[in-house]
């Protein structure tokens, strides 16, 4: 789960929501067809962080702003990909 920080939000921010204290993640290996689970525990402090995150996000977007870039080089991957680059970079690509 460490590896992919994106899935770990959103399972702390299910349990959250849902009042859990764990659940199975489950994810399939495509090429093997192998499944992978794993228990993970509801961290309360986690869950905090990204639901204010979120929040700021969503304030921010209300009041025209913008949040900071995740990274200061436009080259990389993420920045590459996002959805956001035209605004974020004032990149009309």
């Amino acid at each position: 789960m460490l590896t992919k920080p994106l899935y770990f939000s959103q399972v702390q921010l299910y349990m959250a929501y849902l009042d859990l204290e764990q659940c199975v993640f489950t994810a399939l290996n495509k090429d093997t067809s192998e499944l992978y689970f794993e228990l993970i525990p509801f961290d309360s402090e986690a869950a905090q962080k990204y639901s204010d995150r979120a929040v700021q996000i969503i304030k921010a977007c209300e009041n025209g702003e913008t949040v900071p870039c995740i990274s200061n080089d436009p080259s990389i991957f993420k920045c590459k990909m996002c959805g956001f680059r035209n605004i974020c970079r004032n990149d009309e690509r």
